[in-house]
């Protein structure tokens, strides 16, 4: 495993380093890379830019590539995890390509719900709180609770059957 520094002496992300595999090194340093933040967190995407025209008034054409996705020849329509966690540890060994439908299973819930957990609504005309998940753009109805958490482990149970270990679950010390 290799360090690959980012960014320029006078940026902020000075001392910022990606993790590489030793096989990938040599033609990962051929260019400049940098950070962006993501998410408004210590989340990063490392990125190279590339000119896809040409200069008109000052301005450049760009082209942005991640660093994962050219090591790991990603089409445009994947995403791609870090098993880990960190963002800047470009490891083969750490990098997963995902579809879409796998991707939003690693997700946490949404903000601004009335649940707390992913999967779990409530159910004003029944007072209850209802689980629910996606399965084949179908959305399959798990079930009505009087509690919440209760809810929340129909839906890990279900997302667990679906995605294994990629689920995001509610309550995964109870799993």
């Amino acid at each position: 495993m290799r360090e690959i520094a980012l960014g320029k002496r006078s940026t902020v992300h000075t001392g910022m380093v990606a993790l590489v595999d030793d096989e990938d090194y040599d033609r990962l340093m051929k260019y400049s890379w940098y950070v962006t933040p993501r998410n408004g967190k210590n989340v990063y995407t490392v990125i190279r830019a590339v000119s896809i025209g040409t200069k008109t008034y000052g301005n450049y054409k760009l082209k942005i590539i991640a660093m994962n996705s050219q090591l790991m020849g990603a089409p445009q329509d994947s995403f791609i995890i870090h098993h880990n966690g960190n963002s800047l540890d470009c490891t083969k060994e750490n990098l997963m390509v995902l579809t879409r439908r796998e991707y939003l299973a690693t997700q946490p819930p949404r903000l601004g719900g009335k649940s707390k957990f992913k999967g779990v609504g409530w159910v004003t005309a029944t007072n209850k709180w209802k689980s629910s998940i996606a399965k084949e753009f179908e959305v399959q109805h798990l079930g009505s609770f009087k509690i919440e958490k209760d809810a929340a482990l129909a839906y890990d149970e279900a997302a667990f059957a679906q995605y294994g270990r990629l689920a995001y679950l509610n309550l995964p010390e109870e799993r």
